[in-house]
Formats: C-alpha cells, sequence, structure tokens
C-alpha cells in the first residue's frame, strides 16, 4: 500500500500524474465554489417537475447523469447545457485552495472530469500558459515539455463539448483517440493520485474501467485516491485493484503533500518554476536587485495573506520554498536573505492572518523609511549640473535620483552604463535603468562599458554612483563591498582619474570585515554572455560579482548619511 512519503517521491522525480473529481471544486464544503452533483439535483427538480416527481428523487436515489438524461429528452440538449452553464459558469466563482495547490505542485500531467475552468485558472495565474485539451485536435497544439491540462468530460468554455448524461459516457478511445493515445503514453510509467471522486460513482467507474481499458496490467500498480471515511471493505477492495485509499480532506491531504515534498527532494527549486513568488519576480524582471526581489515577495506575500484563500501554513510554505529558489541563483543576496528570514521568524510567531497583515504593513513601512532617510542625502551627494555614470540596476539609487527636484535633475546628466553580467540581451539592464527614469527631468545616454576610460579622461564624468550587494565596515568606515561584476574596475578607472564614487546602500546591507578571500563573494551565475559558447560546447567562465577595495575617493551613503 502507497503512503504519502512515496506519493511526494513520485511527485519529485516527475513520476505523480493527477485525476481530478468534483469534490476538488468543492473541497472544505466551500459555498463559493461549484455546486455540487445533489445540489444541481435540487436546482434541476426546482425548474422541472418530472424531476421533482420522480421517484427515485423522492427517495434520494436519482442518479446526477440519469437525471441529466430525463431533461435532455424532455427539454433539449439546449435546455440541459443552458441550466447547468447558468450555475457553473459565474465569474464570482473563484478557485479555492485545493486548486491553488494543485497549480503549484510539480504534477506531470492533470486530468479533469470537471467542466469549470477553476484549475485552468490557478494554473496560468501560477504559471502562465497551460495547454487545455478536450478535442481531438488540441492535442497538435501541444509542445515539448508541455504540461497539458486533459478535460475528459469537457469544458464550459465549449458547451457543445459537456458530457453529462449516461449516454454521453464512451470509452474515449472511440470518441477521441488522439487523447485516448497520449493518455496511454502519458500514464503508462506513471503513478496516479485521484482527488474529488466518489469511488461509488458511475462517473468513476467509467474512469477506472477506461484507464484500465488503456493501460492494461500496467494500470494495477500502485496508484491512490483521496476520499473520506471509506470503509474497510472498500479499502480491500479497491486494493485489489491497485488503489490505495487514503482517509483524508483532499486540501489537507494536498498541504501535507507540499509540506514533505520540500523534505524529500534534494532539487525543489527546479520544481519552483511554478512559485507565484518567482514567476510574479520575472514578471518585473529577469535580473532582479536585492531589493526589487524583496519587494516583490512583500507584495506577493501580502496579497496571498489579503486573499484568505491559504492557510497560514500554505502562505509560509510558499514564501520559504520561494526565496529558497532565488538564493539557489543568487547565493550573494545576503540582504536579501537576512530580510526573508526575518520575515519568516515573523510569519511563524503569527496565529492567524490578520496578525500577518498587520506585521507586513510595518515591514513595508520600514524599508519605506529607509529609503526616505537615505533620499534626505541626496544634496550632499549630486551637485548641480553633475554628469554621473551609472552601473548595475540598484532601486536605491534610482530612488535617490528621482527624489531631487525635477529643476535639479533637468541640470545633470546620466551616462548609464551597460553592465553585461546582468544582461540577457544586450544592453538589457541599462535599458531597465532607463525605463525606471524615464519620467525624471535628467538628460539620458546609454554608453558600453568599454567606453568609461574614455569619458573620465575626457573629464566627462563628475561621479560614480552604484548600489551593494554587500557593505564590509571596519572601525566605522567602508572598506570593501560587493557589486556586480565589472564594478571593481570602474573604481580603479575613477581612483586614476580621481573621480568621485557613491555607494548608495541602507545600513542592513553592512558586516563586520573579517579575513576572507574574494573567491568567498565572486562566483558563476546565469551564463548571460556565454550561454552562445556554451551551446556551441565551449568551456567559458563568467564572474558575477566583485569585491571591491574602498579608497580615497568612495564614500558610503546610508540612512546615517556620508561615510567617507
Amino acid at each position: 500500500m502507497l503512503t504519502i512519503d512515496d506519493i511526494s517521491i513520485k511527485l519529485s522525480k516527475g513520476e505523480l500524474a493527477v485525476f481530478i473529481g468534483a469534490g476538488v471544486s468543492r473541497s472544505y464544503g466551500n459555498q463559493q465554489g461549484i455546486p455540487s452533483a445533489s445540489d444541481l439535483l435540487n436546482i434541476f427538480a426546482s425548474k422541472f417537475p418530472y424531476i421533482k416527481n420522480n421517484s427515485l428523487h423522492k427517495k434520494g436515489e436519482l442518479r446526477f447523469e440519469n437525471a441529466c438524461l430525463m431533461i435532455k429528452e424532455n427539454n433539449g440538449e439546449r435546455e440541459l447545457i443552458s441550466v447547468i452553464m447558468k450555475e457553473i459558469n459565474k465569474p464570482s466563482i473563484r478557485p479555492l485552495p485545493a486548486h491553488n495547490l494543485l497549480a503549484k505542485l510539480p504534477f506531470s500531467s492533470y486530468f479533469s472530469t470537471n467542466w469549470d475552468t477553476l484549475l485552468e485558472t490557478a494554473c496560468t495565474n501560477v504559471n502562465g500558459r497551460y495547454p487545455v485539451i478536450y478535442e481531438d485536435e488540441h492535442v497538435a497544439m501541444l509542445q515539448h515539455g508541455d504540461i497539458p491540462i486533459v478535460k475528459l468530460h469537457g469544458c464550459i468554455s465549449n458547451p457543445k463539448s459537456i458530457v453529462a448524461t449516461i449516454d454521453d459516457y464512451k470509452p474515449f478511445k472511440k470518441t477521441k483517440p488522439l487523447i485516448d493515445a497520449i493518455t496511454k503514453v502519458d500514464l503508462a510509467s506513471k503513478t496516479i493520485l485521484f482527488l474529488g471522486y466518489n469511488l461509488n460513482d458511475v462517473d468513476f467507474k467509467a474512469l477506472y474501467n477506461d484507464l484500465y481499458r488503456v493501460l492494461g496490467k500496467k494500470f494495477m500498480g500502485k496508484h491512490m485516491a483521496v476520499v473520506l471515511d471509506p470503509t474497510q471493505v472498500e479499502i480491500d477492495k479497491w486494493v485489489k485493484n491497485g488503489i490505495t485509499l487514503t482517509n483524508n480532506d483532499l486540501t489537507d491531504f494536498l498541504n501535507d503533500l507540499a509540506l514533505r515534498l520540500r523534505g524529500n527532494s534534494k532539487d525543489f527549486g527546479s520544481c519552483t518554476v511554478k512559485s507565484t513568488y518567482l514567476k510574479e519576480l520575472h514578471n518585473v524582471t529577469d535580473c532582479p536587485t536585492e531589493t526589487i526581489a524583496t519587494n516583490v515577495f512583500l507584495k506577493m506575500l501580502t496579497k496571498e495573506v489579503g486573499s484568505g484563500i491559504l492557510s497560514v501554513e500554505q502562505i509560509v510554505f510558499d514564501f520559504e520554498t520561494g526565496y529558497k529558489a532565488v538564493l539557489e541563483k543568487k547565493p550573494n543576496f545576503s540582504a536579501f536573505e537576512n530580510e526573508c528570514k526575518e520575515i519568516l521568524n515573523a510569519l511563524n510567531n503569527c496565529e492567524n492572518s490578520n496578525e500577518m497583515l498587520n506585521y507586513l504593513e510595518k515591514k513595508i513601512n520600514e524599508l519605506n523609511a529607509s529609503s526616505i532617510e537615505i533620499n534626505k542625502h541626496n544634496s550632499d551627494i549630486i551637485k548641480r549640473s553633475d554628469s554621473i555614470l551609472m552601473y548595475s540596476q540598484s532601486v536605491r539609487v534610482t530612488n535617490l535620483l528621482k527624489s531631487l527636484t525635477r529643476d535639479y535633475q533637468q541640470s545633470c546628466t546620466l551616462y548609464i552604463s551597460e553592465c553585461r553580467p546582468k544582461c540577457p540581451s544586450p544592453f538589457y539592464d541599462a535599458i531597465q535603468i532607463q525605463k525606471s527614469l524615464e519620467d525624471t527631468g535628467y538628460k539620458k545616454h546609454i554608453v558600453t562599458d568599454t567606453s568609461i576610460t574614455y569619458l573620465m579622461k575626457k573629464h566627462q564624468i563628475t561621479q560614480v554612483i552604484m548600489g551593494a550587494h554587500a557593505v564590509y565596515m571596519k572601525d566605522g568606515k567602508m572598506i570593501k563591498f560587493v557589486n556586480t561584476s565589472g564594478s571593481d574596475m570602474i573604481l580603479r578607472e575613477a581612483k586614476n582619474f580621481k573621480v568621485p564614487v557613491f555607494i548608495i546602500a541602507e545600513k542592513k546591507k553592512c558586516k563586520p570585515w573579517v579575513d576572507i578571500e574574494e573567491s568567498n563573494v565572486g562566483y558563476i551565475e546565469e551564463k548571460f554572455i556565454t550561454k552562445p559558447l556554451e551551446d556551441e560546447g565551449i568551456d567559458t567562465l563568467e564572474v558575477a560579482y566583485d569585491l571591491c577595495d574602498s579608497h580615497e575617493y568612495v564614500s558610503f551613503v546610508c540612512e546615517d548619511g556620508v561615510i567617507k
């Protein structure tokens, strides 16, 4: 018999498909969910006297699919579909916690017997495009690597596709041979998790028989169904048929599965492509700064808490998984890591969502206050008619530049250097900086990094402003800092030509200096520049960060002011 730990291991290996029944859209008895079959039967009875007066209905024995057939025969298929659509296709019905959890877990494929689009909405919100298949013609549109949502009983997005009546339940080998074929291929080596099914329903029995026909003896492998209060007779029966029954609410089960997945997968980061946090971060930028990452995570966290959809445990899990996935790519984001650990610790001490929202409001205000304090020193740094070199995106730097009056801005010129270590495409980073300042009055020029020496030599640069990932202090002064690779070269040229340099960062990024090697803070990350060579099999090296030495022309600017 399977356990939830077995299922989590299969999930982490990409070997778990999920079949989704009506109970998923009605989990936790949520009144915002889709009406259940019994709800729809009562609606049918209120509208059609022949159902209300039916002897089986009076005894509570009329099956939903038989009632649908009665309506189809008496009033026509159009009337049947019209009633169903009116009750199910409502904009006010949103994805439930179970849908959101399903979307965030790395299933190999989704098979649904539900007509609603709640799963598709949740999956799209989490990770963008999900191909939906309910007709054979959709199979041809599948691309390599797609995670399909196969709608076995049609979809309300195309009412004609809906399978509702007892005579509609036909093997999809006959009605949809291409869907039958991809089902056979996809499920041949997979474990199946069944959610939201009543094992006594015709719906499930037909599904089981169809799968057994498609997969044959391979279907007699180990699968699992999550049901409430199964009898021992049912448990024994379905074990013999290759399905372990586990007694649990399906939303609770999915929450537990998510928590176990974190422990069982050595590379859970590979699964977090579905994370709403990472999706939102990529929507903002492909190359986030620490401050951008922190702001996006706080925004998403506040949104999740305020929605009231997810449990406190799931909110904490999503946040922790998301920030750890960022650190796998950006291990030098120490300030981001410290902020997230502080936030995570606070969340774990909150008893409910209201406490979480109060804390998050204070945290956001605290971060905004830090920028305000730094910006108070803007005129101590920038003088009228300055020509300023910028290198590598920094929210603190752009905020400081924006804080000056427009008249002040119009007197200054910005030379925005390309920053190739952060560019998935030519001049990407510089263009992002320019866009962030497009509503300001500065005269702006994008320049190549190779022209920096020339500009300084010709005295066209009066100062340099950069951010920092980390600032190392000794005896109250900055002696070193970490920033994007290329920063050290700029500092050396600034020293040669006696150009002032200002490093803008909040005090939280400060660390006491200890004797460490530069290799501890300079390492390889995304191969934006070298990827074409890597694709040709050529070995490359791309260093992401510099540990820069301060000198007499460098000043550190934080909430306390300008520190020479």
